[in-house]
């Protein structure tokens, strides 16, 4: 797990099982000026998100295990309100607005992420 300092700025938790995934929208969140912390799967994401201090939460769909809605889900067990930003590189999955936010994603990305669209849902959700 990989954490950024200045604690100024949000932390958003990014989880992803593909280790180039996860560095890399972790650097992608910094270089936006917020903290990352990481994770490389939904149980260790969990047990981080536990901890306290995250503003947002990124994670992947498809990983081993706990997928992203399953951890969508929990993390909203946990923190109602918290912000959950689904990844995903299957682009056959065309689940709508509402089929989402009742799976608990706030918003969902497809892979590769757009960084100038991964900026703009970062700033909206942890803006509300």
């Amino acid at each position: 797990m990989r954490q950024a300092s200045d604690k100024a700025s949000p932390l958003v938790l990014v989880i992803d099982d593909d280790p180039d995934c996860r560095r890399d929208l972790g650097e992608a969140v910094e270089a936006m000026g917020y903290r990352s912390v990481t994770a490389s799967d939904g149980v260790s994401g969990l047990d981080r998100l536990r901890r306290g201090g995250v503003a947002a939460v990124i994670t992947d769909w498809q990983m081993p295990g706990m997928d992203g809605v399953a951890v969508a889900r929990a993390v909203k067990d946990i923190l109602e309100r918290l912000p959950v930003l689904l990844v995903t590189g299957a682009t056959h999955w065309r689940a709508g607005g509402e089929e989402l936010r009742a799976c608990g994603v706030d918003e969902r990305l497809f892979k590769p992420v757009n960084i100038k669209r991964l900026r703009q849902c970062l700033a909206e959700l942890i803006a509300n």
